[in-house]
């Protein structure tokens, strides 16, 4: 059985744009706009397969993997996992008047039925819970 999972957060402001894209491309500073990160760092560069390996509140380390690049306009990652995948994807959105909308969605797929209830009772809230939490820091630092 394998089960899909899709999370979004969007907000809107008046905020740089670059300043958010330079916050997203600093990735071993991640950790100070999404809380879920105990650690992270990035090898090699910002860029289609780039790595980034991050300690959460799970004591094992996970690599995500950078699979698009689209400078200053958004990115997106996908995570493997022994029983499915995280995929990814922030895209900033410039609108009139110099706000911009950001978004960041999470799509996970789970295999199993265990792996199923285990991760939508104690990883998906955690995660979602997260998602928007990472979008309004970022405005935040942005700002």
């Amino acid at each position: 059985m394998k089960k899909k999972y899709i999370g979004q957060s969007t907000m809107t402001a008046n905020v740089s744009s670059k300043k958010v894209w330079n916050l997203w491309k600093d990735v071993n500073n991640w950790n100070k706009w999404d809380e879920g990160i105990q650690s992270i760092r990035l090898e090699g560069n910002f860029q289609k397969g780039g790595k980034v390996f991050m300690m959460g509140d799970n004591p094992d380390e996970i690599q995500i993997e950078i699979t698009d690049v689209k400078e200053e306009i958004s990115f997106s990652d996908i995570t493997k996992l022994p029983f499915g995948s995280i995929k990814t994807h922030h895209e900033i959105e410039r609108l009139e008047g110099g706000n911009i909308k950001l978004t960041h969605k999470i799509e996970a797929y789970i295999e199993g039925e265990k792996e199923n209830d285990f991760f939508s009772q104690n990883i998906w809230p955690e995660m979602q819970k997260n998602l928007s939490n990472a979008v309004f820091n970022i405005l935040k630092l942005a700002n």
